[in-house]
């Protein structure tokens, strides 16, 4: 019933929560180069700039660096493969 269907919903964004919590992004904001923190595995990933024209793409490993040396100044969105997302910003 409909109720059923309404906790389910909440059990999905509670697990999607959980799980972009723990990917973790620093310094932020970076002018040089950001670490990724919290990954389990390889994710491929893209970045995207505030007007959502992809400018960058690689795969991750957990703590690894992505240089942004080259980008301009402004607001980016990291996408991962597995559907996590973090804003950054290059200064």
């Amino acid at each position: 019933g409909f109720s059923y269907e309404r906790s389910t919903d909440q059990t999905l964004s509670t697990n999607e929560f959980e799980t972009n919590s723990k990917i973790r992004l620093f310094p932020n904001p970076a002018s040089d180069a950001i670490n990724i923190y919290g990954l389990k595995n390889n994710e491929d990933y893209k970045i995207y700039n505030l007007s959502g024209a992809e400018i960058f793409d690689g795969t991750a490993s957990d703590n690894g660096k992505i240089d942004i040396r080259n980008f301009p100044n402004g607001l980016y969105i990291v996408q991962f493969q597995n559907g996590n997302s973090i804003k950054f910003i290059k200064e």
